[in-house]
C-alpha cells in the first residue's frame, strides 16, 4: 500500500515566536499557520486534526489574532482533495486543544483517536492549560465515538500512532510510511521543523522533560514533517514536498 500525506491549511494565528521555541526569539511576533493532515492511498480516509472553528472566539476569548481565508479550513480541504464529510473514517486528533479539534463536529461517520490520558486531562486540564481547551468542541462529538489509546497504535500496516507527552500529558504524533520516506505529523509535540532538527521544546506544555524526550524522538524517526504552525509548509504539500528534517 503506498501512502501520500497531504498538508492541509485550517488558518492562522498571530503569536510570539518564543511561545513555539522554549523562548528562543521571544519578543518576534508572527503570524503562524494551522496545520491538518490527510493519508491518501489507505483502505480508509484518514485525517489527523481538524483546526479552528470559530476565529472570533480565538480573538475574543483568548485575546489572539487569529484569521481564516474563505479558502481555508477543514470542510474547504476536503474539497480541495476530493473527500466528502460524511466519507472520512477516522479522525487522530493530536490532543484536544481547540486549534487542533474545532471541526470535527462535520464528521458523521468517523471514529476518532485520542490517548485515554488526553481525555481526562481535557476534561480536568491543569490551570494553566484551560484556556487551550474549548470544552464546546470536543463535547460536540458523540462520546461513544472515541477510541481511547494506550500508547503506540498501528491504524493501518504504515500508519503508527506514538506518544509524544509534554506539551499535554496525552499527546500523540503520527508516523507515515511513504515511497519518499517517513513522513511525521508531528501536532505540537513540535511548533516547528526547528523544534526537531534543534529538539527544542515548545513552549506551552505541562512536563519539560517529556516534551524534550518527543522532540528527540521526533529527529529519529521523521525524514519529512508537516508540524502543528510552521509557516515552510506549503498548502497541500505532499511527502517529499514537506519540509525535511534531517
Amino acid at each position: 500500500m503506498s501512502f501520500s500525506v497531504v498538508a492541509l491549511p485550517m488558518g492562522w494565528l498571530h503569536v510570539d515566536k518564543g511561545s513555539l521555541t522554549y523562548g528562543k526569539g521571544y519578543g518576534t511576533t508572527m503570524w503562524i499557520p494551522v496545520w491538518a493532515a490527510a493519508i491518501l492511498g489507505a483502505d480508509y480516509k484518514i485525517l489527523i486534526d481538524t483546526g479552528i472553528s470559530d476565529p472570533a472566539w480565538v480573538q475574543r476569548d483568548l485575546g489572539m489574532g487569529c484569521r481564516q481565508s474563505s479558502d481555508e479550513g477543514i470542510e474547504q480541504a476536503l474539497k480541495k482533495i476530493g473527500w466528502k464529510a460524511d466519507e472520512v473514517d477516522i479522525v487522530i486528533n493530536t490532543h484536544l486543544h481547540y486549534d487542533h479539534i474545532g471541526g470535527n463536529v462535520v464528521f458523521p461517520k468517523a471514529r476518532f483517536l485520542i490517548q485515554e490520558s488526553e481525555w481526562h486531562h481535557a476534561n480536568q486540564p491543569l490551570e494553566t492549560q484551560t484556556w487551550a481547551y474549548s470544552e464546546r468542541d470536543f463535547s460536540a462529538t458523540d462520546y461513544f465515538r472515541w477510541t481511547f489509546l494506550q500508547g503506540a497504535y498501528d491504524v493501518v500496516p504504515g500508519v503508527r500512532i506514538v506518544p509524544t507527552s509534554g506539551h499535554t500529558p496525552g499527546h500523540q504524533s503520527v508516523v507515515v510510511q511513504t515511497p519518499g520516506g517517513r513522513v511525521v505529523v508531528s501536532g505540537d509535540a513540535a511548533n516547528l521543523v526547528e523544534n526537531i532538527q534543534e529538539e527544542i521544546p515548545p513552549t506551552i506544555m505541562v512536563n519539560v522533560h517529556d516534551a524534550r524526550r518527543s522532540v528527540q524522538l521526533l529527529h529519529r524517526l521523521a525524514q519529512f514533517t508537516i508540524p502543528g504552525h510552521d509557516p515552510d509548509v506549503k498548502a497541500y504539500a505532499e511527502n517529499t514536498n514537506l519540509p525535511s528534517v534531517k
